[in-house]
């Protein structure tokens, strides 16, 4: 079935009789696995009921992986809100817990929320989407979209830097 879907993925792709573009665009693989480690953009929706409407929130974080374990952290930014992933890497597949610290000056205050999600990690490896399940603060279970696109693969501090404070 994976040699199947790896064809049909190749037949799709238009003809490149050197191979340059598939080599740069293929992900680096460790050990079997696809290396996710970089920079991300990290974008999440949700539904405030205290205030009527959805919102959408943006982290650029870094994705560090060791074999099929991924962990996420984001860049410091303005707001104050930090960002925190736990994955583990299955495939196409990748699957865990997620925890926020809401800006300490924002709407939430400060407030910690924590859950579980799920992504479906691209064949380029440069894009994982998925969804978030957690609680709110009225003891329900909310949900929504969850993406992430990879902005480097570079984690050197310069990269850093410049994705810091970005948002």
């Amino acid at each position: 079935m994976k040699l199947g879907f790896a064809l049909t993925l190749a037949a799709a792709q238009p003809a490149d009789p050197d191979g340059i573009a598939a080599a740069a665009a293929q992900p680096p693989i460790h050990g079997g696995v696809v290396d996710l480690s970089g920079v991300w953009r990290s974008e999440y929706s949700y539904y405030s009921n205290g205030r009527g409407k959805d919102f959408s929130d943006i982290h650029y974080v870094v994705l560090r992986q060791h074999g099929a374990s991924v962990t996420v952290e984001s860049l410091p930014q303005s707001s104050g809100s930090e960002l925190g992933m736990s994955l583990m890497v299955d495939g196409m597949t990748a699957t865990g817990s997620w925890e926020e610290r809401t800006s300490p000056t924002g709407y939430y205050k400060g407030a910690v929320y924590r859950g579980a999600l799920q992504f479906l990690v691209a064949p380029s490896g440069g894009q994982l989407t998925g969804r978030w399940l957690g609680f709110g603060k009225r003891f329900q279970i909310n949900n929504g979209d969850w993406d992430l696109k990879l902005e480097s693969r570079s984690l050197d501090r310069r990269t850093l830097k410049r994705f810091e404070a970005k948002v």
